[in-house]
């Protein structure tokens, strides 16, 4: 039997009644609070306020003298669960114990151009402490603080701030020069006959330092509110609370200038070659701009300017590379640095090794002083503008000094990009 059946007898006969299930407050999903109300009324009286017999709809009208009591469970998490169409915001703020259907708002769009040194993606927490308050006709039915600590993703691009972990209700928020952030998400819900309207606000102040973002003094506040039904058996709901949030990314040099994805799959394949990203992302800008259709006159190719016979030590050719996009060369690119440091048996920690592994294999591990090439070599001829103090040799400290040039222009505002991925190394 339907449940509106057992528990809506409608014997016009009876006098006594069982109103059923009326659920409030915080919840995880599929999990239920009740309310059970017994009263000597006609069942026509309860019915006539919900044709389709929903049970929460009943709230606005419940008489105030009937005696109710709550029981309500742990809170759910709005920061670290995304549920396409619902409002996690709204589910812990505690109202409809159930969580609150709202059109998804889509997908920012994918980054291209950072504007501002903190641009990217960050990752982080909330904790915040909700206090609700439940009130039919004038009586308080419900009134309790509840804590919860959420994970959350905040996204910043072209300086315009949002978290898409959340979705539903309107993101309005910004990040100025100076990293003060603030951020507004508000709702308008109908639920249990009660219109709901509330904002969360989210402000802080991101700090750079060395490459590493975090955020300072985050504060978090929110406020809904809600009222249904007619007097006297008037519903109303207030939900406020307050707490602290916090996030926190790392700079990658030149990561405002490609595509998340390629910022994804460079974080991974940093990872595993155990290399700082930032000495992969510098030497690529500076052999090719990052760009794989990049070609030199002698044919080298792509991002880090494979010449034919490494490409055909990779399994690939240069004319196959220049198709591939900048995401699909990666793999090539990882092949790469494995092959070099398997043949010397060397990790490359600086960023003066990582640039040898592309210019001069042999030179991985040696010292900075070391001699790469002598006047008078084919080598020295093709990199003789190498040689800053013009005294005929070109050494392993001089012929970085480009790159770490690129890694101090990729880390300026407007090249760089936040990602919520720690570097493997330093």
């Amino acid at each position: 039997m339907a449940w509106w059946k057992r528990d809506y007898p409608q014997r016009p006969a009876r006098r006594r009644h069982r109103l059923g299930t009326v659920t409030f407050g915080i919840r995880p999903a599929r999990t239920w609070s009740t309310l059970f109300v017994h009263e000597q009324l006609e069942p026509r009286r309860f019915l006539a306020a919900d044709a389709s017999h929903h049970p929460a709809s009943l709230l606005p009208v419940l008489p105030p003298q009937i005696p109710v009591s709550v029981t309500i469970v742990p809170p759910v998490s709005f920061g670290g669960e995304s549920v396409a169409g619902a409002s996690p915001l709204l589910s812990i703020g505690g109202i409809g114990g159930r969580r609150l259907p709202v059109a998804a708002t889509a997908a920012p769009a994918a980054q291209t151009n950072a504007v501002s040194a903190f641009d990217g993606m960050y990752q982080g927490s909330v904790t915040i402490t909700i206090h609700s308050v439940v009130t039919v006709g004038g009586k308080t039915v419900f009134n309790k603080d509840q804590t919860a600590t959420n994970a959350i993703t905040l996204k910043v691009v072209n300086g315009s701030v949002t978290i898409p972990t959340i979705t539903g209700g309107q993101q309005s928020g910004s990040v100025s020069p100076e990293g003060v952030v603030n951020l507004k998400l508000s709702y308008s819900e109908t639920n249990f006959g009660t219109v709901l309207k509330g904002f969360w606000e989210y402000s802080g102040r991101l700090s750079l330092t060395d490459g590493k973002v975090s955020l300072v003094d985050g504060r978090t506040t929110n406020s809904l509110q809600g009222v249904g039904g007619s007097p006297p058996f008037q519903s109303k709901v207030t939900v406020t609370g307050s707490g602290r949030w916090q996030v926190s990314g790392e700079q990658l040099a030149f990561g405002g200038k490609v595509s998340e994805a390629f910022r994804a799959k460079l974080l991974a394949v940093a990872k595993r070659l155990g290399i700082n990203p930032n000495f992969l992302m510098a030497v690529m800008a500076f052999e090719s701009n990052i760009d794989p259709k990049a070609t030199n006159k002698s044919g080298a190719t792509g991002l880090i300017q494979f010449t034919e016979t490494t490409a055909k030590a990779l399994g690939t050719t240069t004319e196959k590379l220049r198709g591939m996009t900048a995401e699909q060369q990666l793999d090539y690119v990882e092949k790469y640095f494995s092959m070099v440091m398997k043949q010397r048996g060397s990790s490359l920690s600086t960023l003066e090794d990582v640039y040898m592994a592309v210019l001069q294999p042999s030179a991985v591990g040696k010292p900075n002083s070391a001699v790469l090439f002598r006047k008078g070599s084919k080598e020295y001829d093709g990199n003789s503008g190498l040689d800053a103090n013009k005294d005929g040799s070109v050494t392993k400290d001089e012929a970085s000094a480009r790159v770490r040039g690129k890694l101090a222009e990729g880390m300026k505002p407007g090249n760089s990009a936040v990602t919520s991925q720690p570097s493997s190394s330093r």
